[in-house]
């Protein structure tokens, strides 16, 4: 289930150039090629960027259940999991965490309805969080909460992506 009001992208892509704003982003995929040594295990792996775009929409309803009307900053959790029937196989990993601040992101105010956008960028090396990673397919995922939510637990899945490794 998906938070409302909380609109979330991500994409991956193997290189990204900062020559100034907008950034430029190089080469989207969604299919790694590993490389492997002789006993058949992957030993390198091209690291990449994963790029996350955030809109977050408010309401002219006060009384709606919504990150800028309640004025609450946005958690982020940035995970990756080896996707498998097998439980034994699955991997799960944590990437980044962040949060989303009213005070440090596009806000609009007067279009009608206020809204804000936000955008974040993670370079990844799987060979970092995985000790032994193996092909497959791997869903890279967007967690979100409510900062100062009462229960700690609760995170909404609120994009992913595919990413196979072959």
């Amino acid at each position: 289930m998906a938070m409302q009001n909380v609109n979330a992208i991500v994409s991956l892509y193997a290189d990204i150039e900062f020559p100034n704003d907008p950034v430029i982003f190089i080469k989207p995929f969604n299919k790694l090629t590993a490389k492997r040594n002789k006993n058949g295990e992957i030993n390198d792996l091209n690291g990449f960027y994963v790029v996350m775009n955030f809109n977050l929409l408010g309401s002219m309803e006060k009384e709606i259940d919504n990150v800028i009307n309640e004025q609450k900053d946005l958690m982020v959790l940035l995970r990756i999991t080896k996707m498998s029937k097998d439980l034994e196989d699955q991997k799960d990993a944590f990437l980044d965490s962040f949060k989303i601040s009213f005070d440090n992101c596009n806000k609009c105010t007067d279009a009608g309805i206020p809204y804000i956008s936000a955008k974040k960028i993670k370079y990844v090396n799987l060979l970092e969080h995985f000790e032994n990673i193996s092909a497959g397919m791997y869903m890279i995922k967007i967690l979100v909460q409510k900062e100062n939510e009462k229960n700690k637990k609760d995170w909404f899945l609120q994009s992913f992506t595919i990413l196979t490794i072959v």
